[in-house]
């Protein structure tokens, strides 16, 4: 089990507490990366949701896959994104410092 660290960046911590509250946690500290896996449901449930507010297109992650303009007619850019965070997920832990 890999365990779930506040990194103390208020953007990245709301996430995580957001995270928590989705995986039915009592609180952060209950977290683990399998809950973390099974809210993100493959990726698609985020990219549905960070793909919603268009209000916020262009004050958040310009270059994103899904806010980027010229990637608007892209059938696949919900499928490309929820890969790209899949990834990360399952990537985590096993970081190589060099």
């Amino acid at each position: 089990m890999t365990e779930i660290i506040l990194t103390g960046n208020q953007y990245v911590d709301n996430g995580v507490a957001t995270i928590a509250a989705l995986g039915n946690c009592k609180g952060i500290e209950d977290l683990t990366l399998r809950k973390m896996k099974n809210v993100d449901d493959h990726g698609m449930k985020l990219a549905r949701n960070n793909d919603r507010p268009k209000s916020t297109r262009l004050t958040f992650q310009i270059n994103s896959i899904l806010t980027n303009l010229k990637f608007n007619n892209n059938k696949n850019r919900l499928k490309n994104y929820a890969k790209i965070t899949t990834a990360i997920l399952n990537n985590i832990g096993h970081e190589q410092n060099e």
